[in-house]
């Protein structure tokens, strides 16, 4: 919850809310935000609202098991403009975070902040045989 709105992710979906509860942007589906390959699924989303720079932080994960890829997608929304969802920013960051010993995807998030960053956690999964691989833990300014 910001100063003037509330902002949930549950699934595979999003939505902003006035603070009496009225939907002002959504429901709509994550991957509506990002271009992403045919038959990936995105799930897992987390959502903060960062006091320190009056921003919502959205992020979430995706896999494409025929690719064998795995993305941690992040949304800011400043609350200021946050029913206008051409200010918001998106970015995506590769899950598989150890080249050279066999494609990994990620799972599980977390999702924090401080002042100065905003951190995000998942535990990463062998594709061929979906072992434990190990955790990774990412901090953006």
């Amino acid at each position: 919850m910001g100063v003037s709105w509330f902002f949930t992710a549950v699934n595979t979906s999003y939505a902003l809310y006035d603070l009496t509860g009225m939907p002002v942007v959504g429901p709509n589906p994550l991957r509506s935000l990002f271009s992403l390959p045919t038959g990936t699924q995105v799930f897992d989303p987390k959502v903060v609202y960062d006091q320190y720079d009056d921003t919502f932080v959205l992020a979430f994960l995706g896999v494409n098991d025929a690719r064998r890829r795995s993305w941690i997608l992040f949304v800011t929304i400043p609350n200021a403009t946050a029913n206008d969802p051409e200010t918001w920013c998106g970015a995506i960051v590769n899950g598989d975070r150890t080249e050279g010993d066999g494609r990994q995807f990620a799972d599980y998030p977390g999702l924090g902040y401080s002042i100065e960053n905003v951190v995000v956690t998942a535990n990463t999964f062998a594709f061929d045989d979906l072992g434990f691989e190990g955790a990774i833990a990412l901090a953006f300014p």
